[in-house]
């Protein structure tokens, strides 16, 4: 082969290497709360709620933040359009002084962390699934569990504390879970 021909094929490996990274340079990882903005909302398709839990067929499925939101509006692209045993998800974004109530779902902000027993206090045994990304949640009696280690989300899960509040975790996430 020609040295001609040699640097013909050089050029265009180059090009397609230097064409190939411009358009990969814009490809950004998912950072830690997109990936749990939608593992929150994939966990209400393994969780049941009882039917006494809405008021009336086309009340909302409410999904609360409690304090500081880490999601921001990847939550609210993620959820919208979607809906939870045919009720449409809404999104509340409250303080500590505002409380949980009324709602199904209650993300507890890791700026709450000093806090979480007192709000599982307040929640026992209400049809409201408890979420939080805080170490030690579900031996403090909150429902699930979501950690992010080495780019992936993991999740424990406190069955019998969903139990206890009339939900029922489906047995797949159960057994996707890690014990806590």
């Amino acid at each position: 082969m020609s040295l001609a021909r040699h640097l013909k094929i050089l050029l265009v490996f180059l090009f397609a290497v230097t064409a190939a990274t411009e358009c990969y340079a814009d490809v950004k990882p998912y950072g830690e709360y997109q990936v749990k903005a939608v593992f929150l909302l994939n966990l209400t398709s393994f969780v049941s709620w009882p039917a006494e839990s809405f008021s009336a067929p086309a009340e909302p499925f409410r999904v609360v933040i409690l304090g500081d939101d880490p999601f921001g509006a990847v939550l609210d692209k993620a959820i919208k359009g979607e809906s939870v045993q045919g009720h449409p998800i809404v999104i509340e974004r409250r303080t500590y002084r505002e409380g949980a109530q009324p709602c199904h779902l209650l993300f507890i902000s890791p700026s709450l962390k000093r806090k979480v027993p007192e709000i599982l206090a307040n929640v026992k045994n209400m049809p409201l699934l408890t979420v939080a990304d805080q170490a030690g949640f579900c031996r403090q009696g909150g429902m699930i569990n979501l950690i992010y280690r080495n780019g992936r989300v993991l999740i424990e899960a406190n069955a019998r504390a969903a139990e206890n509040s009339g939900l029922q975790i489906n047995s797949k996430l159960l057994r996707l879970s890690i014990p806590y």
